[in-house]
């Protein structure tokens, strides 16, 4: 079983491109890279909540709201390590591809996708 706040830890690490730091400083920085621009992390987790689609106004219910659309089922707490075990919403961290041998595939327009060319 891994551990939720290193699995936090390594996501928020791989996701700013950084090796080392402490994880409120990296977790502020992420969600202010995502587009929250309050100063409080709770207040910076409402703005991607509600960005996000979430309607609840209380943090707990807005959370689940928002981590269920994305796919993480269960109790609040089993949410949050799936969440951070799949590298902070499931979006693929780095995907390698063969372009040699690649001639038709599908993309979701809407995902993010992060290339590593070696």
């Amino acid at each position: 079983m891994t551990n939720r706040n290193t699995d936090k830890k390594t996501a928020l690490l791989t996701r700013l491109g950084e090796t080392d730091g402490n994880i409120d400083d990296l977790e502020k920085a992420w969600l202010a890279s995502e587009g929250a621009t309050s100063e409080n992390i709770n207040e910076m987790w409402m703005e991607i909540f509600v960005a996000g689609g979430a309607t609840a106004v209380n943090w707990n219910d807005a959370a689940s709201e928002w981590l269920t659309s994305l796919g993480f089922t269960g109790a609040l707490p089993d949410q949050w390590a799936a969440y951070w075990l799949d590298g902070a919403g499931g979006e693929p961290m780095y995907m390698e591809v063969d372009l040699a041998s690649t001639v038709n595939y599908e993309v979701d327009l809407a995902a993010t996708y992060y290339f590593q060319v070696t």
